[in-house]
């Protein structure tokens, strides 16, 4: 089944971009804890309150920070980032 991610990097591009100064106030302007911020940057599969709130939060469309990609790609991303 199909996994949504964020884009690679796209976390960092946004917050050099908008000067957010810290991963705790991106994570309260998409309206999520830093824990939660953290675990989708690193290939968690994020809920819909998360897309929801970096869509609005940053005027950016859905495929723009996020990408659906074949669960065994998704698996495999979890184990590169586990290693």
């Amino acid at each position: 089944m199909p996994k949504l991610k964020l884009r690679v990097g796209v976390i960092d591009r946004v917050k050099e971009l908008r000067s957010i100064p810290s991963d705790a106030v991106m994570a309260r302007m998409i309206g999520v804890d830093r824990a939660t911020l953290n675990r989708v940057r690193n290939g968690q599969e994020p809920t819909g309150r998360f897309v929801a709130g970096a869509v609005d939060a940053f005027g950016m469309g859905i495929g723009e920070l996020f990408e659906v990609v074949a669960s065994d790609d998704a698996d495999q991303v979890d184990d590169d980032l586990a290693a």
